[in-house]
């Protein structure tokens, strides 16, 4: 994992991950410009394996802090993510 705290990584089991997806969703509903929820709501998708999700909230994340596509290469949470086709399409977009 990166320097970031992210509260995905402490996640086992469906019903704790259930619970944590709940929580990041309100805090991201309670506050919309702070990063951490969706980088971590990213986190959390990358360890399902579902890549569409998580490059969607590491899209969110990006706009608010171009930082976490940088956090997201050093983040072994998301190796599977930055492995993506779509995540180095992203990347080349950020270049530009």
């Amino acid at each position: 994992m990166s320097g970031r705290s992210t509260t995905s990584g402490r996640l086992h089991g469906a019903e704790e991950a259930g619970n944590g997806r709940r929580d990041l969703g309100r805090a991201v509903a309670l506050k919309r410009d702070y990063i951490d929820p969706y980088y971590n709501l990213a986190c959390l998708y990358a360890q399902k394996n579902e890549i569409g999700e998580s490059l969607r909230y590491l899209k969110m994340a990006a706009e608010i802090d171009g930082g976490a596509l940088g956090w997201a290469t050093k983040d072994a949470d998301m190796k599977n993510v930055v492995a993506s086709p779509e995540f180095k399409k992203l990347m080349e977009g950020q270049k530009n």
